[in-house]
């Protein structure tokens, strides 16, 4: 098949023809595509698709699971329109998508560096490129080439000529540790820009550059102790309904109380009863707007 750049992905694809003998695939994340199996079985011409989370315990996740899918003209229009360059990868191979499915199971879950058993996004680009990037060999067994979409363009990386062999379970290096961690954060703060875009568009739009604007508040809720991703959404609730002022006491004592001094309450409760707070003044500031506007 014909690769062409798709306008809505990226300006420019780079080549991706498989040396003799190899066949492109599709890597694509049901995570992050929803519906997906039902798309792609919704596609014209022939199919070859292969979820990867087919064996227990990992069948009960069966909806978000990865897939493999034979690149064919079809399959790469459907993704090159979804326009998600961390949804998915191609990648070639040798061997039938099958055994591939296969033997990927293997890195369904792997090892932290201090020994925890953590799930490995197979099919999110970014995190496929940070392994990459610092040494992961486990794939060269499998594929002698991938070309990752990421936010930042194509990544493009090919087997070396002797591969070293990985041992199971595999553990990941501290610089791979690092380098997923910074893809989870990037991914973070991607999300609560698209929660301030659902839920408070003005207060985003207001902003002379929200990328940043989202970015330097992340990482003062973070400063502040709130880490999970829902307590993060918890102090953009808290943004959103009153401002950057929440955090001045002269402004916003009881919220900025809560928010900035520790007490018997968890991060997570008192970054929720702040929420809640925040919430239930903007509602007043709004009735006693309403009010005055009535009186003219």
């Amino acid at each position: 098949m014909t690769i062409l750049a798709h306008s809505n992905l990226f300006d420019s694809v780079p080549d991706m023809q498989p040396q003799e003998g190899h066949r492109l695939y599709l890597m694509v994340d049901g995570g992050q595509i929803e519906d997906m199996a039902q798309q792609l079985y919704g596609l014209e011409g022939e199919l070859d698709i292969m979820p990867v989370y087919t064996q227990p315990p990992y069948d009960q996740l069966l909806a978000v699971s990865p897939f493999i899918v034979r690149l064919t003209d079809a399959v790469w229009t459907w993704f090159t329109t979804l326009n998600q360059p961390t949804a998915g990868y191609v990648f070639a191979s040798s061997h039938p998508g099958l055994d591939v499915a296969h033997q990927l199971r293997d890195f369904i879950q792997v090892l932290s560096p201090y020994g925890s058993k953590v799930f490995l996004k197979l099919a999110h680009s970014e995190c496929i490129d940070a392994l990459l990037f610092n040494d992961f060999g486990g794939f060269w067994s499998l594929m002698s080439a991938l070309w990752l979409p990421t936010r930042e363009g194509w990544q493009v990386y090919h087997a070396p000529e002797s591969a070293k062999s990985v041992s199971l379970p595999y553990q990941l290096s501290d610089p791979q540790w690092s380098a997923l961690g910074k893809v989870v954060w990037r991914n973070q703060i991607q999300s609560l820009k698209q929660h301030m875009q659902t839920y408070f568009p003005e207060r985003l739009t207001s902003q002379s550059d929200p990328d940043q604007w989202v970015q330097t508040w992340a990482e003062t809720a973070y400063q502040q102790g709130f880490h999970t991703g829902q307590d993060l959404t918890q102090f953009f609730n808290v943004l959103g309904f009153v401002g950057e002022q929440a955090l001045d006491a002269s402004v916003h004592p009881d919220i900025s109380n809560i928010v900035l001094n520790p007490s018997a309450l968890t991060p997570s409760q008192r970054i929720e009863q702040a929420a809640l707070l925040a919430k239930h003044e903007s509602e007043q500031a709004e009735s006693h707007l309403s009010n005055q506007q009535e009186q003219l």
